[in-house]
């Protein structure tokens, strides 16, 4: 990351006990090798957009773009607090798997609504271009440890969970030699 740069990405965060109890999930599939690097609770998140490197001046136009996609959102009907419910865990990617994730389910349809505005805020204040359009609700529950012919065991079923999440945060992550660190820098409610 170059100097005055920030990654940053925008997402919601599960309850503080939804996440831990992800976190006990994924511990319980690390194996006797200890290939899975289960997420630190406190790291927990589905992400909305990962909008990359972006210098401090970028910084307030994502804040602005933001705020301009939840109020989009709202009028065209998005509310808040929005139920989630945890899904089938898969690996990701598919083929060569990185991290150990769990699908989220959105009912209603709010969460999509909601990332597609946010997704055409960010278009139009910062010129982002979505490197996945077709948008996939998931939270990182481990990361792998392996090389590349590592085959990944089958999976317990997920915890049967449904939580609300009701404000979309602006995270700025910092790489660290022990793990990657999340800095809020914005929460803006659902409501």
């Amino acid at each position: 990351m170059t100097r005055g740069s920030h990654r940053l990405f925008v997402a919601v965060d599960p309850p503080p006990e939804v996440a831990a109890e992800l976190t006990s999930w994924a511990r319980a599939h690390r194996g006797p090798a200890g290939r899975l690097r289960p997420v630190k609770p406190d790291n927990v998140h589905l992400t909305l957009a990962f909008l990359g490197e972006l210098s401090e001046q970028d910084v307030d136009a994502v804040a602005r773009a933001l705020h301009g996609g939840l109020h989009e959102w709202t009028l065209a009907g998005g509310r808040g607090p929005i139920e989630l419910h945890l899904g089938a865990p898969t690996w990701l990617p598919p083929r060569r798997p990185r991290a150990l994730a769990v699908d989220v389910l959105d009912p209603s349809g709010e969460l999509r609504a909601l990332q597609h505005r946010l997704a055409q805020a960010f278009a139009a204040e910062i010129g982002w271009e979505d490197e996945h359009p077709r948008y996939r609700p998931h939270v990182t529950a481990a990361r792998l440890t392996v090389g590349k012919d590592y085959e990944p065991p089958p999976l317990e079923p997920t915890p049967a969970r449904a939580f609300t999440v009701d404000a979309v945060t602006l995270y700025r992550s910092y790489l660290h030699p022990d793990g990657v660190r999340y800095e809020a820098l914005e929460d803006v409610p659902l409501t």
